[in-house]
């Protein structure tokens, strides 16, 4: 009798210890994303805040004429930001699938 507890003891524990390594890492995950997409938001809004504050300071059209030219400099920069915000997620997204996969094939070991 106790062998079969033993043994269902088993088969449960190895049941439920790769669905909690998956939940630890999506939640890991989940964390690292909301703060990515904080970080986004934040730096999205600061240059949306600066430029309302630049086109606010357009009086005449020598501030007119220099506004529309540092608008190339903000789309670079907006491009750049796009770009590195991009990239971290793709990064993320790569470390979730190895993750995943390493808990799979721990399973199938």
């Amino acid at each position: 009798m106790n062998e079969f507890i033993d043994s269902l003891s088993e088969q449960a524990k190895r049941f439920v210890e790769p669905a909690k390594e998956v939940n630890r890492l999506l939640l890991n995950n989940v964390g690292e994303l909301v703060d990515i997409q904080a970080q986004a938001f934040a730096n999205y809004a600061e240059m949306g805040i600066a430029q309302a504050k630049s086109a606010l300071e357009i009086r005449n059209s020598d501030s007119l004429n220099a506004f529309v030219e540092q608008q190339s400099e903000f789309s670079e920069t907006v491009q750049a930001q796009f770009k590195g915000d991009a990239e971290k997620l793709t990064d993320l997204a790569s470390q979730t699938a190895e993750g995943l996969k390493q808990v799979f094939s721990k399973e199938t070991v």
